[in-house]
């Protein structure tokens, strides 16, 4: 189920980075059903808190399907309030979001053995252009609290050097 809060701005929705549908195409399964059968960690990668963020329910909406990728600035965003750029099935977040990007997609491919969805590359960029924060520890420390396991790329950044494209 999903938990949608009202917001000034609009509606706010719980938005997975590795979204559903990449991770029952990488367990290559259709149903729910099929995907804990083939893999009995689905349903914590479905919940697990470091994949999911808050946003705004329209741009979830929008880049439910979508890549991650560089759009560029030719590409007119759909959302003028928002710093978010779409074209064609790809999404670019606002750059202070694109290094908790990269980590959510790094940490769901160390925790669940998950495919990189997306270029490797491109996303060690973006763990280097947005570094970690002082939001993104306190986050990393309360789900911690709550999960019992800590996200190893927001704690060290040059793990991500040593994945391989």
């Amino acid at each position: 189920m999903r938990k949608i809060l009202q917001r000034p701005g609009g509606l706010l929705s719980a938005s997975p980075v590795y979204s559903a549908k990449q991770i029952k195409s990488a367990l290559r399964c259709v149903t729910d059903n099929q995907c804990q059968v083939a893999n009995p960690q689905y349903p914590y990668m479905l919940a697990d808190l470091y994949n999911l963020y808050s946003d705004q329910s329209r741009i979830e909406l929008a880049r439910r399907n979508g890549l991650f990728g560089t759009v560029g600035d030719t590409a007119p965003g759909k959302f003028g309030d928002c710093d978010f750029n779409s074209a064609y099935q790809l999404v670019e977040p606002r750059d202070a979001a694109k290094g908790n990007v990269a980590r959510a997609i790094f940490y769901m491919h160390a925790e669940y053995g998950l495919p990189m969805v997306g270029q490797v590359q491109m996303f060690q960029q973006w763990n280097l252009l947005d570094p970690v924060d002082d939001e993104e520890l306190a986050r990393n420390d309360r789900i911690e609290s709550i999960q019992g396991n800590r996200n190893r790329f927001i704690d060290d950044l040059t793990l991500a050097e040593q994945l391989k494209p």
